[in-house]
């Protein structure tokens, strides 16, 4: 049998209430799914090396503040093996743990994301974990943090876990990270195809309008086919390791985050799971739809495979 990792969580100890929430909603889920996953969590405190530096005369007092405050953090929960706290830049920090795949499962992190224009801003040290960490990374943006508090994360039923796919060997990982877990979980798996998926931007903006030509509904037809041949040998793969697999093939719509938000919500999924590429932040495993959208908007906490 494997060794059971920890997970890693990170937090920023700041004591505004908005951090304050994002806090309490990332160690609610993080406690979960430890438990559920039957280990341990290791809590992270990276100060930043570049604050600090601007005020020498003080950095003695921040730090041990900070050791004091992530002490007080951490003593309320149970199977908490370690208590991390470092000095440098967070993001390359987190990053540099993030790393070493025999050590650590997964990493949990939060994000406050921004609103209106600015909207798309995930926040620089969550963005860049999420574009370098090597092992997964559950992000829990604005909307799940809202839901935490009225959530039975994990605790009924067999959890649903929804993985956003475009059938190539791009989504290959988050595949077979979502099958891994539902099984560890007990849960199922819910996969997101969109027909429009690779296809010119000139064919997506003629699919999306109420009337297409003859040619153009028989290659709806056509790529509808060959996704659901394809979905459907997924499905025996999926039910041959003992996990129940569904899926979603969308025909017309955006193909921004919104669907696959939709989704979660409409099949009551409780996590997403969805590929990265290592030099970006494009979802190959959504067709053009970006890790900061789907992050901010999202019901439920995001799991990033790379891919």
């Amino acid at each position: 049998m494997a060794k059971t990792l920890p997970l890693l969580v990170t937090t920023d100890l700041q004591q505004d209430s908005a951090s304050l929430r994002r806090t309490r909603a990332v160690n609610q889920y993080a406690v979960a799914l430890g438990e559920k996953l039957k280990t341990t969590l290791e809590v992270l405190h990276v100060a930043n090396l570049g604050e600090i530096a601007q005020i020498p005369q003080a950095a003695s007092a921040i730090l041990n503040t900070q050791k004091s405050q992530l002490k007080n953090l951490v003593n309320p929960f149970q199977n908490v093996s370690r208590a991390r706290f470092i000095v440098g830049h967070p993001a390359t920090s987190i990053s540099k743990l993030a790393s070493q795949k025999t050590k650590y499962e997964l990493l949990v992190q939060g994000t406050s994301g921004r609103t209106g224009l600015s909207r798309a801003f995930l926040g620089s040290v969550a963005e860049e974990v999420i574009r370098h960490s090597k092992i997964p990374v559950m992000t829990v943006g604005p909307e799940a943090q809202k839901h935490a508090l009225h959530a039975d994360f994990l605790s009924k039923g067999a959890p649903l876990i929804l993985v956003a796919t475009d059938l190539k060997k791009t989504s290959l990982p988050a595949l077979q990270y979502a099958l891994g877990l539902a099984k560890r979980l007990g849960g199922r798996v819910h996969a997101v195809y969109h027909l429009q998926t690779g296809l010119h931007p000139l064919l997506q903006t003629a699919m999306a309008t109420p009337s297409s030509s003859r040619e153009l509904q028989e290659l709806v037809r056509t790529l509808e086919r060959d996704a659901e041949k394809t979905l459907k040998k997924t499905q025996a793969k999926f039910q041959k390791a003992g996990v129940e697999f569904s899926w979603s093939v969308l025909e017309k719509g955006p193909t921004a985050p919104e669907p696959l938000i939709a989704e979660a919500k409409k099949c009551g999924a409780s996590l997403m799971v969805m590929g990265t590429h290592a030099r970006g932040l494009l979802l190959g495993s959504f067709l053009g739809s970006t890790c900061r959208g789907v992050v901010l908007g999202s019901p439920v906490p995001v799991i990033t495979v790379q891919r």
